[in-house]
């Protein structure tokens, strides 16, 4: 593991679970009244993220559903864990 495994990413794992998606990737966070749009990918990480908040399952959990180069895929997951801390954490 790479960049990810190395990441510090802490959150409440409530706020996750208290988001409602859509399958069209209409995030909707019912506390703040704030809705984002994700993309495919996006949507399956907040779903993993719903589930477990290890993230060093979430890696193995991305090694076995996306193809790629580890240390891309790692560091687009990176930069979306980011977003997510600044728009929704």
């Amino acid at each position: 593991m790479g960049q990810l495994s190395t990441y510090d990413f802490t959150f409440d794992t409530d706020v996750f679970k208290r988001l409602a998606l859509s399958d069209s990737g209409f995030v909707f966070d019912p506390v703040t009244g704030k809705s984002y749009t994700v993309n495919d990918t996006g949507f399956w990480l907040i779903k993993q993220l719903q589930k477990n908040s290890n993230l060093n399952a979430l890696h193995a959990q991305i090694m076995r559903e996306f193809d790629g180069e580890v240390q891309v895929i790692e560091r687009n997951v990176v930069e979306f864990l980011d977003q997510i801390r600044q728009y929704v954490l």
